[in-house]
């Protein structure tokens, strides 16, 4: 049997296709977070691998906060022809957020469920690392779903409350060995203490 130019063609479309679903039923979908925890100011690599080719996906991020906040935000993307998607190169066809961003599912988070919660409190649980859901739905519905963790603590940094004579705050210390130049901070009217900001100082080896 004689076939031409373009039954050949649409022959190789179809086995193309076909391997690729294969490999796609055995390997699945999955995103690829990197690095999957760190401190929350380093910017991650999110990537979507293993979906169908030009497919409209819709990633979710959800934040449960220790306070009973939730966080959240989505974003819409189409899949390229090998089914994959990265964050900080696709823009979203519709969502929280417009442009190219590796983190623009966390920038672009908004409140809700909860109240002011502990960004002020000089409660320690004001510092415990957040752990970030994601989950992206295919168009029958499928969901994959993966973690990452945002840390505020670095590795060695030492926290300490402070209640002498009236004063009331907390102290970072970096993990090495001093001197350190040192950074007081002093909230207005509102009051509070905002640690989130200055645990990060002193992940950077500067006492707060």
């Amino acid at each position: 049997m004689a076939y031409n130019t373009k039954d050949l063609a649409a022959m190789s479309s179809r086995s193309i296709y076909g391997v690729w679903v294969a490999m796609h039923a055995q390997t699945g979908p999955l995103i690829r977070v990197h690095p999957a925890t760190a401190l929350i100011d380093v910017c991650r690599s999110i990537q979507l691998h293993g979906f169908l080719p030009a497919q409209p996906v819709e990633v979710a991020a959800t934040l449960r906060e220790h306070d009973g906040r939730v966080w959240r935000s989505c974003a819409t993307f189409l899949t390229d022809g090998d089914g994959s998607v990265d964050l900080a190169t696709a823009a979203p066809i519709s969502g929280s957020y417009r442009h190219p961003s590796a983190m623009g599912l966390v920038w672009s988070m908004h409140l809700e469920e909860g109240g002011p919660g502990l960004d002020s409190s000089i409660s320690p649980e004001a510092v415990v690392s957040q752990v970030i859901r994601l989950e992206a739905r295919e168009p029958d519905g499928a969901v994959t779903a993966t973690d990452f963790e945002q840390c505020f603590l670095a590795p060695g940094v030492t926290r300490c409350e402070i209640h002498e004579d009236g004063v009331v705050g907390v102290l970072f210390t970096p993990p090495e060995h001093g001197p350190h130049p040192l950074i007081i901070q002093l909230t207005g009217s509102s009051g509070g203490v905002f640690q989130r900001r200055a645990v990060l100082f002193a992940a950077m080896a500067i006492g707060r």
